[in-house]
Parts: C-alpha cells; structure tokens; sequence
C-alpha cells in the first residue's frame, strides 16, 4: 500500500462537515501519486456537491494543483488562516 484517501463527517460545534484526508508513503512523494489522490478526492467532493474543498498543509502542492489561499475568498477556518487553501 502506498498510501490511502477518504471523506469522514466531523462534527465542527453542532455541525457536520465532510473532511478528506489523505496520507502517502515518503517514499512514494513526488511521482504524481499525491496528485492522483487529490484529483480523486475532488472529483468526489464534486459528486457529492461540496461548495467548496479547503485543505490545510503542504501549501506548495495545494497552490501547485490550482488551489488558492482561503482568504481570498472571504473564507476563515480560525485566526491564523493563513495555510488554508480552497479551490
């Protein structure tokens, strides 16, 4: 195995959000698999009509694959929002 993706519920307050979350091998970085697994997880977020998909983490891969920080879009997660980004 090479790594995994998913979409869970987490409950945010009294609200329940959908997360995807996904995990890669170090081994198995930079030979396209995190992109498969990202475009995969937004194609699925698209089926499941999501208005919008925020990840927080690698901000060089996210802005590399067409996401865009947060802020721009008027969107806050907490105070220091500054490595969410939306797409």
């Amino acid at each position: 195995m090479i790594g995994d993706c998913g979409i869970t519920m987490q409950q945010v307050e009294k609200n329940l959000f959908p997360e995807i979350g996904y995990h890669l091998r170090k081994e198995f970085r930079g030979k396209g698999y995190g992109k498969m697994l990202l475009d995969y997880s937004v194609k699925k977020a698209e089926e499941m009509v999501f208005g919008a998909v925020l990840f927080e983490g690698n901000i060089d891969f996210y802005k590399h694959c067409g996401f865009d920080f947060a802020r721009k879009f008027g969107i806050r997660y907490h105070p220091d929002s500054r490595s969410l980004l939306c797409k």
